[in-house]
């Protein structure tokens, strides 16, 4: 499956190359969609329709290659398109593969891929997580003094929202935050220990970003929901949003839950 996902990776890189910014109209979840979503997709497809299967989408939602699929995509094509649409050099491809009807917990692989640099993490669940090749581990940092943390306060009105008391904790626990834009690089990091931690507490994650989950698991990190829960949902639809703390170990992860409870 690993070569599929590269051929994926390179199509979207050609695809990339020669789209642009300009906006098209919307996705299912409401929000802007640029020439960029939309080519990368489209490479993405490509391939994917040589297979019975059905994927879920953030520029598509839900629907199927074939007839009765059982194996399911879950793809975000372009993780921080905002970045790409400001000239900002970060933003990420992002596929899981899992069931129909299935849940987080049985998502069997996670490939996230960085579109500019051409780094690849992939995990295989029971088996590890790996990057450009190399098996990863999170960081064994437990001094949150020490840690340096990736924190997405992404302010949407409709979303669950974050109080004082956890925007200063935020800021003066750690040694230091990240905001890149992609939420998947930034788990990605956390996977590999380049971060000791990544949290969203406000719920504005998509499914579509189910790779990120997926990679922390199979790497090793703890990776909750804000109420300390084990991370789980399905995927029904685009439009299910989660929030997650995911840190390399529970000494981290207890100061981040700090954090998330303000």
């Amino acid at each position: 499956m690993l070569q599929l996902y590269r051929r994926i990776a390179r199509k979207a890189r050609a695809a990339l190359a020669k789209s642009s910014s300009r906006e098209i109209g919307t996705n299912p979840l409401g929000q802007e969609t640029m020439e960029a979503d939309r080519d990368i997709e489209r490479a993405v497809f490509d391939e994917l329709q040589k297979r019975n299967c059905a994927v879920l989408s953030e520029e598509k939602g839900f629907f199927e290659f074939g007839e009765n699929a059982t194996e399911l995509f879950i793809i975000d094509p372009l993780d921080a398109s905002e970045n790409y649409k400001r000239g900002i050099p970060c933003y990420v491809l992002g596929i899981a593969r899992g069931k129909v009807g299935g849940r987080l917990a049985e998502v069997e692989e996670a490939y996230i891929f960085d579109l500019v640099t051409k780094d690849e993490f992939y995990s295989l669940r029971g088996e590890g997580a790996w990057r450009n090749g190399k098996k990863i581990g999170p960081s064994g940092t437990t001094d949150i003094s020490k840690a340096i943390l990736a924190i997405d306060f992404y302010n949407d009105p409709d979303s669950r929202q974050i109080s004082d008391s956890t925007r200063a904790k935020a800021l003066a626990y750690p040694r230091d935050v990240r905001r890149l834009g992609p939420a998947l690089l930034e788990m990605a990091y956390v996977a590999c220990g380049s971060l000791e931690g990544y949290f969203n507490v406000n719920k504005t994650l998509s499914v579509v970003h189910a790779s990120g989950p997926a990679l922390l698991r199979d790497a090793g990190c703890i990776v909750t929901d804000h109420d300390g829960k084990p991370l789980d949902f399905g995927f029904s639809t685009v439009d299910d949003y989660f929030t997650i703390v995911a840190a390399g170990n529970g000494a981290i992860h207890k100061k981040m839950m700090e954090i998330s409870r303000g």
